[in-house]
């Protein structure tokens, strides 16, 4: 509806946190893409779709944390979560759980589509854009990606003040935020100015990754 609620400091803090294992993560995909390993180059869309499977374990493996308290969300015990697990996907292809709230019986019912549809649609672009993520590392450096996604949280950034495609939830840019892109755009163009060097001390946009 176009509101906003501060949430608990410890969100901000877990997804600092979990930058150090996503690179590591962008490091062993380089080292793996680009021929480190012994079996030699890795192909882009073999690394997607295994990235996919370790994705769906620790998915599973994570839903005991549904029964953690933390800050702002209502936690359920251990025994509630087949249901849960049940009424999540009674939700997902447009039905109403009956355990659920009115409000929240609305929301999966939604004359807009049902989550499954959308999903279908947001997997289109997630898998395109792993996809190209995997070949810019490949053929670049998990270094110049994560600086590259400068520019995408630019764009993302633009793109979400626009009411034609985030409705209500639209809003201009704080002047902090406006300083933040500034200086993200700055970052990318200053990182730019000189080669990427590795460590054998070769450029590695001349270097080639291999067939992907």
């Amino acid at each position: 509806d176009g509101t906003y609620e501060k949430s608990s400091i410890i969100y901000p803090l877990m997804v600092f946190l979990g930058c150090i294992p996503l690179a590591g993560s962008n490091i062993f995909k380089q080292y793996v893409l680009k021929g480190g390993a012994k079996h030699g180059h890795l192909d882009i869309f073999y690394a997607s779709l295994y990235s996919g499977f370790w994705q769906i374990i620790l998915g599973l493996a994570m839903l005991p944390t549904m029964a953690i308290p933390f800050p702002g969300i209502e936690p359920i015990s251990m025994s509630e979560i087949p249901n849960g697990i049940v009424d999540f996907f009674t939700c997902f292809f447009g039905s109403a759980p009956e355990r659920a709230s009115k409000q929240q019986q609305e929301l999966c019912t939604l004359s807009t589509g049902s989550a499954f549809e959308w999903f279908l649609i947001y997997s289109v672009f997630s898998i395109t854009f792993c996809i190209l993520m995997l070949w810019l590392t490949k053929k670049m450096s998990s270094t110049w990606l994560q600086v590259g996604n400068c520019g995408v949280l630019t764009i993302s950034s633009l793109m979400g003040t626009s009411k034609a495609l985030m409705g209500a939830s639209a809003k201009p840019l704080t002047f902090e935020e406006v300083v933040g892109l500034l200086l993200a755009c700055i970052s990318l163009w200053v990182y730019c100015l000189e080669d990427e060097i590795d460590a054998s001390g070769k450029d590695v946009y001349l270097k080639t990754g291999g067939d992907g």
